[in-house]
């Protein structure tokens, strides 16, 4: 399909338009998140100056676990918020990678493989697995619909130039 830099589809093709389910599940993220963050980081330092750890690697490991937790949730949402707004393939990409690792895993750890596991960590890293793999599916959809416009602009910016170029060059040996 060829578009005219003048048309009407044309502009419609360059209007960015945002995922609204991926939008809103960002959204909710961003603030369960922060509830996330302090209810966890809680549970982790009663676990540590509370109970008597079976084996020292997963006392060694639960803090920076939680802090790479920590660092990379921030990453992730801001780059969630940036390609599903601002239309960036490799933003929504990088959110992706991100959120199925190390994301995805970290929490699974949290929510059920430390040594002492509370109701509370199931529940609520169970909320959070949910709210990821939705963010997951969302942010696929997202990115192939982006790709698929992004590619289809493309080849229609393509082809115009293309035009342009043969008028040229057909204007060029008519004067030789």
């Amino acid at each position: 399909m060829q578009f005219n830099s003048s048309s009407p589809q044309f502009h419609k093709e360059m209007i960015s338009t945002p995922n609204l389910p991926l939008a809103i599940t960002l959204h909710f993220n961003s603030y369960f998140s922060v509830a996330y963050a302090f209810l966890v980081g809680r549970l982790i330092v009663l676990k540590l100056f509370h109970f008597r750890f079976n084996d020292w690697l997963q006392e060694a490991i639960l803090a920076p676990v939680y802090v790479i937790w920590l660092a990379v949730e921030c990453i992730r949402i801001y780059l969630g918020q940036n390609g599903n707004l601002c239309d960036r393939v490799e933003s929504l990409a990088a959110f992706l990678l991100l959120s199925i690792f190390p994301q995805f895993l970290v929490v699974l750890y949290l929510a059920f493989f430390q040594d002492f596991v509370f109701p509370c960590d199931s529940a609520i890293g169970s909320l959070m697995l949910t709210i990821i793999s939705m963010e997951v599916f969302f942010g696929c959809q997202a990115l192939r619909r982006l790709i698929q416009r992004q590619t289809k602009l493309f080849h229609s910016t393509y082809q115009q130039e293309g035009e342009t170029q043969w008028r040229w060059s057909e204007t060029l040996t008519q004067y030789d």
